[in-house]
């Protein structure tokens, strides 16, 4: 024989029939089938098999039902609440008519057709749409997986709020953090401290930061606080490493490039070139048949031994190799020549220098261009110098030496033979600062210092 038991809480048993808006919480439907009440720690309790329970626009199903008090409720084996476009399954539900907190535990799943969150345990706020996860959680869709050691879920928005050993992966994307905001509709991700990132797109991409904004449907990323981003690439020339430091970092991606845009305190170093300056941009095509990096904001340049100040710098590779190099606006060239102990000067409003299997080939200066350079004299241990200044002079090299100056229109010439060559004041303008150049082997050892920092954080 079958029974069949309702209890109501609060007001007498319907069915709920009221729209969401209307929603009555003291309204509440508690049915089933094979009914049995007794009494556990002196308190009444009502067994139900099968229960049906209402309240509002949730709906919840399970093998056995428990009224342990006038506002408590637990539902033990497969249960199943369906509440709108969600639904949660989970082993056992302790529910709680008065504050519409429901707390579920063992192989807690919840999903809306096109997201799915599971945790061994987690507390669901009806009235909030809100899930809170306390023992670890994962989140997946279509293209995300994220998972952390807490979390908290908004149904109704699609919103994720992760803390503590936030991993998330996509397609070409990887990130962790310490906390991290997801925004599915709009593909969104909000990163905050210790921010690691990789991206594979044709080479590999590695970036530490203290936040980030990174948006899916525009395939872009912004970096900010401590950024410090190694890039590396192989093409048949071999393997190429970009090192960028600096306070904001942005990255975007179309079919065809790679671009950055580095801002606040920026420190490149990349083969032989590194540069500081306020404001650096990077493009490089997918292929790597070509790269463009441009500096503004007075930046200082170093090609091999070579410092270049300017106002705009150009540098332009194509298949690997060094191509040219333009700088322009008082531009100032300046290198120390280790044999005798001088810094070789040049001066002018623009440079261009051609490069030939990545050695640099000629490099012309002008308008209004001067030099200063230092030479043997040809008793042993003495030296002299010439000054020039003209509208253009171009240098010429040949495996990295210099062979051949030549000047062109306006020539004008000061020359200093060995007994006055101390005489020879450098050009106006002068700069020669080896000592803030981008050190190649200490950023490579701060960035492993970062990398060890951060597997030990995600261990804790």
């Amino acid at each position: 024989m079958i029974a069949f038991v309702t209890v109501a809480v609060g007001v007498a048993v319907a069915q709920n029939t009221e729209s969401v808006s209307e929603c009555d919480p003291d309204n509440v439907v508690y049915r089933g089938q094979l009914g049995r009440s007794f009494i556990q720690d002196g308190v009444s309790v009502s067994e139900v098999t099968r229960p049906v329970f209402i309240q509002c626009d949730t709906e919840l199903i399970a093998l056995t039902g428990f009224q342990e008090s006038e506002f408590r409720f637990k539902f033990v084996g497969e249960v199943r609440i369906v509440e709108l476009g969600d639904t949660l399954y989970a082993d056992t539900v302790v529910y709680f008519t008065d504050t519409q907190v429901g707390e579920a535990s063992g192989n807690v799943l919840i999903t809306d057709g096109r997201v799915v969150l599971t945790a061994p345990d987690a507390i669901f706020y009806r009235d909030e749409k809100r899930t809170v996860f306390n023992n670890g959680v994962q989140f997946e869709d279509s293209t995300t997986v994220l998972t952390s050691r807490f979390g908290t879920y908004w149904s109704k928005e699609a919103r994720a709020e992760f803390d503590s050993r936030v991993e998330l992966r996509q397609d070409s994307l990887y990130v962790s953090a310490d906390t991290l905001t997801y925004l599915r509709d709009l593909e969104e991700t909000r990163a905050r401290g210790h921010v690691y990132v990789e991206r594979t797109d044709g080479e590999l991409v590695t970036i530490f930061a203290n936040t980030l904004f990174h948006s899916g449907l525009t395939d872009s990323s912004h970096f900010a606080g401590n950024v410090d981003m190694l890039q590396v690439s192989s093409d048949s020339t071999g393997i190429d490493s970009l090192f960028v430091k600096s306070q904001h970092l942005y990255l975007t991606q179309s079919d065809t490039t790679v671009n950055v845009v580095a801002t606040d305190s920026v420190e490149v170093i990349q083969g032989n070139f590194s540069v500081i300056s306020d404001t650096l941009t990077y493009i490089r095509s997918k292929d790597g048949a070509s790269v463009l990096t441009r500096s503004y904001g007075s930046p200082v340049a170093w090609l091999d031994l070579t410092q270049i100040t300017s106002e705009d710098l150009r540098l332009t590779r194509v298949n690997g190799l060094l191509d040219s190099l333009r700088a322009d606006g008082n531009v100032f060239v300046a290198e120390y020549d280790s044999l005798l102990s001088r810094v070789q000067q040049l001066k002018g409003r623009t440079l261009v220098g051609l490069f030939e299997n990545d050695s640099l080939r000629t490099m012309m200066v002008s308008p209004n261009a001067e030099a200063l350079y230092y030479m043997e004299a040809p008793d042993e241990g003495e030296q002299k110098a010439t000054r020039l200044s003209s509208d253009r002079i171009v240098f010429s090299f040949k495996n990295g030496e210099l062979i051949k100056i030549g000047s062109y229109v306006d020539l004008d010439g000061e020359y200093y033979p060995a007994n006055i060559v101390d005489q020879a004041k450098n050009l106006s303008g002068y700069r020669w600062e080896p000592e803030r150049r981008p050190d190649n082997s200490k950023f490579r050892e701060a960035w492993l210092r970062r990398v060890e920092q951060r597997n030990r954080h995600m261990q804790l």
